[in-house]
Parts: structure tokens; C-alpha cells; sequence
């Protein structure tokens, strides 16, 4: 099936006006954190792609896996979506509770009806803790 990605994005804020146009917010590429194991409390992935083969208003299936930095593969998420005029397939998944248990780089891959279709490099990097009055960690 021939398919053309336009778009893989790592964000931390999606938002879908009335008009259906898609508003990114906070896109990024690495996670710091001052420990390991952690989890990534909320972040969504952006894909926009176009499909060939598929007729318009069919429905088909579309994963999401991270193959991290050991090499370990985790299915993270398997949707739904419809392909719309010309080819179109847009939307995004929400990952809540992530979890990143190295430093390293991470690969979120995107398959459309089995077909792997792109990809995503993130790195999850350790810095040394800042001072802070309330004696928790921060991720970002």
C-alpha cells in the first residue's frame, strides 16, 4: 500500500478547534530527568499521513509501539481511523504513564494496517538535581 507520511510528532498538548485544525503544543525530542526508572505523565503523539490504496471512509487499523534503548519493543497503542478525502489519515494518540526505564533514545514507531509507516527518535536524558523546596523530582 503506497503511503506518504507528512507527520510523526512527540507534543505535550493537543488541541482540535471547532474548524477540526489541529493545534500543537510543546513539541520535543528529549525528556530530562534527575532518576531512572520514571514515567512520562502525559504527552501525545501527532501523525498525519496519506493512503493511495484505501478508499475514502474506510476504517483501519493503526499502532503505535517504542522500541527502547536496549532494544525491547512495547506495543503502546492500537486505535481505529478513517481515511478521509484524497487519502487522508490525521489524528493523534494520547500516552498517559509512559514508561521510559533508561537513559537513551527511544523510537516510537507508527503501523498502519501492519505496515510500518514512520517513526519518532526521543532521547530520555539524566541531569543532576536542582535544589528544591519541595523534595520532589521534575520531569520535562
Amino acid at each position: 500500500m503506497a503511503i506518504r507520511l507528512e507527520s510523526v510528532l512527540l507534543c505535550d498538548l493537543i488541541v482540535v478547534g471547532p474548524d477540526r485544525k489541529f493545534q500543537l503544543q510543546g513539541i520535543f525530542d528529549r525528556i530530562f530527568s534527575t532518576r531512572l526508572p520514571i514515567r512520562h505523565g502525559r504527552a501525545f503523539v501527532y501523525f498525519r499521513f496519506y493512503t493511495e490504496a484505501a478508499r475514502q471512509d474506510s476504517q483501519h487499523e493503526l499502532k503505535l509501539s517504542l522500541s527502547e534503548p536496549d532494544g525491547q519493543n512495547r506495543e503502546l497503542a492500537t486505535t481505529r481511523v478513517k481515511v478521509g478525502s484524497h487519502g487522508k489519515v490525521e489524528g493523534y494518540i494520547q500516552l498517559v504513564g509512559l514508561p521510559l526505564p533508561a537513559a537513551g533514545v527511544y523510537r516510537l514507531r507508527l503501523r498502519f494496517d501492519e505496515q510500518e509507516i514512520g517513526s519518532y527518535l526521543f532521547e530520555v536524558t539524566i541531569v543532576p538535581a536542582a535544589p528544591s523546596s519541595s523534595g520532589s523530582d521534575m520531569v520535562h
